[in-house]
């Protein structure tokens, strides 16, 4: 198989290129086989009256689906309400397989979710995360699963409500201060020289919001389309730093009774739609581009597990993206991804709406809060509700968040899971898009809108896309990931004029790793992908292998001790001056990276 090109490393311009064939290494028993397989497109559908309550007696005559507006047959229909079952042993979720040819679906008994808490204040004046205290302490079944992703940390699933419900009561002690630093920090017009990671030096207090998990770290996730953003991004940045310089001219003209230019009145006409000053587009801009990374990273951490997931966005804000493509873009990303996103907006919008006289702070609610409400925030508003409804999750603005939580609980509770096989059979690549309607007047049908139309692919694929997926997010991502500890040594064999070896040797911390003791055995595998440039930041050589761990028990007390160690050499075309190694834990799904500067 021929090499891609994952991506760039971003502050190295490095062009990682990876051998995905590797990946799957062993013996020709074990070797995937091809075959067809027929494409059931799953639907996992929730219908809801007029006041937010399940509608559970429907039939599947009562629906009929269409895609890209022509009819479908039904293939699957089966009605679930969840009840309360003992809490299984606390495992990871089920990582998504191949299911075995005109295989009928199965409909899950429990629900699962990712609760990210996005950049602002979330607490006030809708206490969001009281919201979610209360959510996963008081609606949860005792079989859900549920985690929490917070900046670039994340805990794993788990069903032990205590170690989740210790991390949100920690976010909320600290979260306002780390914000405050933030916002600090991406102040002012130095803002716009400044990218939008994380301050290394906050990491620290990021991580204590963590304290008694192991949490792990969150790359991330890749924007379809950040050039497109980016793009708007300059244009917005060259238009308010124009009208700056604008305002200072027409006070000097004014001050010297001097008429002012169509043209000048155009260009502040212009930069008045976006609403606020330089300095705070900088700010809102990062945050925003932070939050949504946030939400496409949170989207690959659920990616792969089996059946429906739901991540419930907390945002202070929202998002001001100037193009409702970008809106369709996350929610196509999210909907192949069979993911329903919830949105939860905590009010921090409130300093510029204005209460009528029907606001009852005894009710918990808030009424008629839009009037006055500036164009960009309505915007705002109608982008996160687009974003909800097309993936089959709800957004709650305006509200206190207890409530809004209340409604994603009673909406989970129960649904359908339907199935279709296209009419259309080919896999052409493209978005589908997916409607659903329902024989029952006056319900509000919640349902993911569309799926990308990829071919079927080999059974083992499934491991080999997340092992894929996890090396390239952690290959771009800047800073060093030590979920999977790990120490680094390099040197280099001079060989020919042309091409030399070089030489990575790792030790890592075997405690982290996955391993399986079977028959007395200590057993696992590691994927380990290292990435070479020179100094004008070219590639000049790659490796991609794959250890498998066989230990008995005296090895493993050893490297206990001493650490596992590994050796990798490569041949390179020319000289070495960055080296990135990432280390990738199937069995417990953690990554370890590395950046060095060799010379």
């Amino acid at each position: 198989m021929s090499s891609r090109v994952i991506a760039g490393i971003l502050g190295l311009g490095l062009t990682i290129v990876a051998r995905p064939a590797l990946i799957a290494q062993g013996s020709p028993q074990n070797q995937p086989t091809f075959r067809t397989v027929t494409s059931l497109v799953p639907l996992d559908v929730r219908v809801l009256d007029r006041n937010g309550k399940p509608i559970t007696d429907l039939k599947a005559t009562d629906f009929t689906i269409l895609e890209d507006n022509v009819p479908q047959k039904l293939g699957h229909f089966s009605a679930t309400t969840l009840s309360t079952t003992p809490a299984p042993p606390d495992a990871p979720p089920i990582r998504r397989a191949m299911p075995a040819e005109n295989a009928p679906l199965a409909p899950q008994t429990r629900r699962l979710f990712l609760i990210a808490l996005g950049r602002g204040r979330l607490q006030y004046p809708s206490g969001g995360v009281d919201g979610a205290i209360a959510f996963v302490r008081d609606r949860l079944l005792p079989q859900d699963q549920v985690a929490v992703a917070a900046y670039n940390r994340a805990t794993d699933f788990t069903a032990d409500r205590g170690k989740i419900l210790e991390v949100l009561e920690q976010f909320k002690a600290r979260h306002e201060l780390i914000e405050a630093k933030l916002r600090q920090h991406f102040s002012g017009f130095s803002a716009a020289y400044k990218t939008g990671d994380l301050p290394t030096t906050m990491q620290s207090e990021i991580d204590a919001i963590f304290t008694g998990v192991e949490p792990r770290t969150l790359p991330p996730g890749r924007i379809p389309d950040a050039s497109t953003l980016k793009y708007d991004d300059r244009v917005a940045t060259d238009t308010l730093q124009r009208a700056e310089l604008l305002r200072e001219r027409i006070d000097t003209a004014t001050a010297l009774g001097q008429p002012i230019s169509e043209f000048d009145k155009v260009a502040l006409a212009e930069a008045e739609r976006f609403g606020s000053s330089l300095e705070e587009y900088f700010a809102s801009n990062r945050q925003t581009m932070m939050d949504l990374g946030r939400l496409y990273a949170g989207i690959d951490y659920l990616r792969y597990i089996e059946g429906e997931k739901h991540l419930v966005f907390v945002t202070e804000k929202g998002f001001q993206l100037p193009r409702a493509e970008s809106d369709m873009s996350l929610a196509a990303t999210a909907n192949h991804a069979r993911v329903a996103i919830d949105i939860i907006q905590t009010g921090g919008l409130a300093s510029t709406m204005k209460l009528s006289s029907k606001y009852d702070p005894g009710s918990m609610s808030i009424i008629d809060i839009t009037k006055g409400e500036p164009l960009q925030q309505r915007i705002v508003v109608s982008s996160l509700r687009q974003i909800a409804d097309l993936t089959g999750g709800q957004a709650s603005v305006y509200e206190y968040a207890d409530k809004a939580f209340d409604r994603v609980a009673t909406a989970t509770s129960s649904g359908y899971l339907l199935g279709y096989y296209p009419t259309n059979p080919s896999f052409d690549g493209r978005y589908r898009r997916v409607t659903v309607k329902v024989n029952r007047p006056g319900a509000r049908v919640l349902y993911r809108h569309g799926y990308f139309a990829e071919p079927p692919r080999e059974p083992i694929n499934h491991r080999r896309a997340l092992t894929y997926n996890r090396v390239a997010s952690a290959a771009n991502y800047t800073q060093d990931i030590n979920d999977l500890p790990l120490k680094l040594a390099t040197s280099e064999v001079k060989g020919s004029s042309r091409f030399a070896d070089f030489v990575v040797n790792l030790t890592l911390d075997i405690s982290k790793i996955g391993l399986v003791l079977d028959d007395g055995r200590h057993r696992g595998g590691l994927d380990i992908a290292v990435f070479c440039q020179n100094a004008d930041g070219d590639a000049v050589g790659d490796l991609w292998q794959k250890m498998d761990l066989n230990l008995s028990e005296p090895t493993y007390q050893r490297m206990l001790q001493e650490g596992l160690t590994y050796s990798g050499r490569i041949t390179v075309k020319g000289l070495v001056k960055h080296v990135k190694v990432v280390v990738y834990d199937y069995a417990s799904d953690r990554v370890g990276s590395m950046t060095r500067q060799v010379r």
